[in-house]
Formats: structure tokens, sequence, C-alpha cells
């Protein structure tokens, strides 16, 4: 898998957005979708191994996997 070196960045930047936006509206939801297809890269890095997800909402959606 090609994995780009921004994607762990973009990741934390998405994370911490999450914090700020209303759930159930449009903005949330595409911060959101970012998050659920950024996983695969990150799985592939194995960041989950080392890496605890503390935001119960960003674990949930990891957990949730693709919509």
């Amino acid at each position: 898998m090609l994995v780009r070196k921004g994607s762990i960045a973009a990741f934390i930047g998405n994370a911490k957005a999450l914090e700020n936006l209303e759930p159930g509206t449009s903005e949330h939801e595409a911060v959101a979708q970012q998050i659920r297809d950024l996983k695969p890269a990150l799985d592939a890095l194995e960041l989950f191994d080392v890496v605890e997800i503390r935001n119960p909402d960003v674990a949930a959606l990891l957990a949730s996997g693709p919509r």
C-alpha cells in the first residue's frame, strides 16, 4: 500500500478539527469520513500498534469502519 508522508499529519489535524464540529452537521461528517478514509494507511504504518486513541469519538469512527 502506498502511504503518503502527510497521512499522520492529516489524521491528527482531522481528529483535532472534529472536536470543534457539531455532530450531525455536514462539516462533521466530512471530517469523520476523512478520518475513516485514512485508517487503512495508518493500519499499514502500524500506527495503532504503538498509539492509543484517547478521543472516544475518533476511536469510535476508527472502529466503525468505512461508510
